[in-house]
């Protein structure tokens, strides 16, 4: 039987007095290089958006990437969801229209775009004024975790795991 043990290198801003890792440089985490949801849009519960004319979901937040030009931009939509076979061209973009099951226009996907939306190309752009959104989990209530109870549970689950390794080698 193997055991693999995970040893994390950089813990962001743990407790002066921790001796968990006394030599290794403190960092944070590098920022992902995607131009996904700015700070001031982070998410705190998943949502999913709905045709407001039928009700059917279309997209969720875990697919979103960016909101622009009053519409939200996915990378991928429900399978429910229709693209138009024909294709139209406006002012250096190639895009055709997104439709619900009850074949509501609720948005383009866009094939080619222009400067201003460099990078968004083969990507979903869903008008806001046709979908509605339905928060899941807005109910519940997150507890704010500081790095400090972070790095206390990583130090409790490496202790953990010395022992769980220690132990089978022992019986070996």
């Amino acid at each position: 039987m193997k055991v693999i043990l995970l040893f994390f290198t950089t813990i962001p801003y743990p407790s002066p007095s921790s001796t968990l890792y006394p030599t290794l440089p403190f960092t944070t985490p590098p920022l992902l290089p995607l131009p996904l949801i700015p700070p001031q849009m982070s998410l705190r519960n998943p949502f999913v958006l709905q045709c407001k004319s039928c009700n059917s979901i279309v997209c969720d937040s875990f697919s979103l990437l960016d909101y622009k030009n009053s519409s939200l931009i996915f990378n991928s939509i429900a399978s429910t969801v229709t693209l138009d076979s024909s294709k139209h061209t406006d002012s250096d973009t190639v895009y055709s229209f997104i439709r619900c099951k009850c074949s509501n226009t609720i948005g383009k996907r866009y094939y080619t775009t222009n400067a201003d939306m460099n990078g968004y190309s083969g990507m979903y752009f869903i008008s806001k004024e046709s979908v509605f959104s339905y928060m899941l989990g807005g109910n519940s209530e997150f507890k704010s975790v500081t790095l400090y109870e972070i790095a206390e549970d990583v130090e409790k689950l490496q202790k953990l795991c010395l022992f769980l390794y220690k132990k089978i080698n022992n019986t070996k």
